[in-house]
């Protein structure tokens, strides 16, 4: 059995400032302190033995582990859901009995999941389950094994497990921000530590550091990335959200961080093009090197079909083409696998795609494959400050119903907490959009057959608020709402 926190729940990013574990109080720290120097992590140090030294007590038990290539995660845009699979091994030396498996995700301030009861794992096998929940712009798939601790376990620190890959770029010297969501997904208050491992003159800042979240609660964690001044290509930077008790183990986002020193090559989309915007069907980008030659160009696309690209332009017969999961996200990608025809001049990358434009953020590239992070040249986001188009993202037409609109937007309380429901209708098939709802609560993603979208946000606090939409095609409209 593992060793029980103590209750000391206080509000995100306020720990409480009593008793504290074992006696000890909980403070904020100073500006610019370590908080996992000193009694902190003498107090993490302590309840981590503690844990262990239950778990490891015991002989012949049961060892439900979730590993890193055990959870995948995949997006249907069609039907607008995010699906989560899980495989549960038992890797200890004795068959385990009932338990629950929790699988779910997370955005910057809400989480989704499914619980599934899992009557036993004998020992050396494995049990595979999966959750389908709606919405598209999850940052985070997870699962989490025996939540009501019902299973004595060689060791209870890997029961979870959560794929997340971020990809950022930013140039040398600047400051970005984003926010993750950090879930506890046990049925207990849990005290959550964060940390973060980057690469000399990488500067990451967390807010909060540390917290105690409640059962079920997602804690949202600004995350302040500062690039060093020199120019570097692919970083890797890890941030983990460690629980104090060690079980159910840690979450961690795999941050593949790109500093580069300035904009290098010219990329026109197609609005610049002049003469009539023949699209859909046909998008394209005019690629022109700044220097050496590019052996890859890539684009962010928000249709997750790769049947409906067709046509693609190649520089050479050596060059492939092909639509693929990056992550969460869908890119369109151009690349010569030996780099044997490299693009010198201006070169057009097009296809044809029945649908409105959505196409989005684009990479230059030396990897010589399908990568839009390998080797990096230029991006759009070196090109921040340019007009929309001017080499940064393609245009999005105007060619509303004029119907478009938001048909319901009604907050209630469910199970407990808030759930808000957005419906768009009256849409363009296939057009993007965008719904937010405010402090982080956001939803994008492909109006269906129909011209629909229907969003669902959990969690959200009491009180009045207003929900914004925004189409592809150029509308926009908002709605208020109330939650109880």
């Amino acid at each position: 059995m593992r060793a029980v926190l103590p209750d000391v729940r206080s509000a995100p990013g306020r720990p409480g400032a009593g008793d504290g574990l074992f006696g000890a109080a909980l403070r904020r720290p100073k500006k610019g302190e370590d908080i996992m120097q000193g009694e902190l992590r003498g107090l993490v140090a302590v309840v981590l033995g503690v844990t262990y030294a239950f778990a490891n007590s015991a002989l012949g038990n049961a060892d439900l582990v979730i590993a890193s290539t055990d959870v995948t995660v995949a997006q249907n845009q069609q039907n607008n859901t995010t699906t989560v699979t899980v495989v549960v091994h038992n890797r200890g030396d004795a068959a385990c009995g009932p338990f629950d498996l929790r699988v779910g995700v997370s955005g910057t301030n809400t989480s989704a999941w499914g619980d599934h009861r899992i009557i036993g794992i004998a020992a050396g096998a494995a049990t595979t389950r999966v959750v389908t929940v709606d919405g598209l712009s999850w940052k985070c798939g997870w699962a989490s094994a025996d939540v009501r601790n019902e299973i004595n376990e060689n060791n209870e620190s890997n029961n979870s497990y959560s794929q997340n890959k971020i990809w950022i770029v930013i140039p040398s010297g600047r400051t970005i921000e984003d926010m993750i969501g950090v879930v506890n997904p046990q049925l207990t208050p849990e005290l959550v530590i964060l940390e973060t491992v980057a690469p000399p003159g990488w500067d990451i800042r967390l807010d909060p550091q540390y917290a105690v979240i409640d059962p079920g609660q997602t804690l949202p964690v600004r995350v302040t990335y500062t690039a060093p001044p020199e120019s570097y290509r692919h970083q890797p930077i890890v941030l983990t959200a460690l629980f104090a008790d060690g079980s159910p183990g840690a979450w961690t986002w795999d941050v593949h961080a790109f500093s580069l020193p300035q904009a290098l090559d010219t990329v026109v989309c197609e609005t610049l093009g002049g003469g009539d915007k023949d699209h859909p069907p046909v998008y394209w980008y005019d690629v022109t090197p700044a220097e050496a030659g590019r052996c890859d160009f890539h684009v962010k696309v928000f249709d997750a079909h790769p049947a409906n690209y067709t046509d693609p332009t190649l520089p050479a017969p050596t060059w492939r083409f092909a639509v693929h999961q990056v992550g969460t996200d869908w890119y369109a990608s151009w690349w010569d696998p030996q780099c044997e025809n490299a693009i010198f001049d201006t070169f057009r990358f097009q296809f044809r795609n029945p649908h409105e434009s959505a196409w989005s953020h684009w990479t230059t590239t030396i990897g010589a494959d399908s990568d839009p992070f390998a080797q990096v040249v230029d991006t759009s986001a070196a090109h921040d400050l340019q007009s929309d188009g001017g080499g940064f993202r393609v245009h999005v037409p105007g060619a509303c119903t004029g119907r478009e609109k938001i048909s319901r937007s009604a907050c209630e309380l469910r199970q407990g907490a808030n759930r808000l429901v957005v419906k768009l209708v009256r849409g363009v098939p296939g057009d993007f959009y965008r719904i937010d709802a405010g402090d982080g609560f956001e939803n994008e993603g492909i109006l269906n057959a129909r011209g629909k979208a229907t969003a669902k946000f959990n969690g959200l606090p009491s009180g009045n608020g207003e929900v914004q939409a925004m189409w592809g095609c150029g509308k926009e409209e908002s709605a208020a709402f109330t939650c109880p």
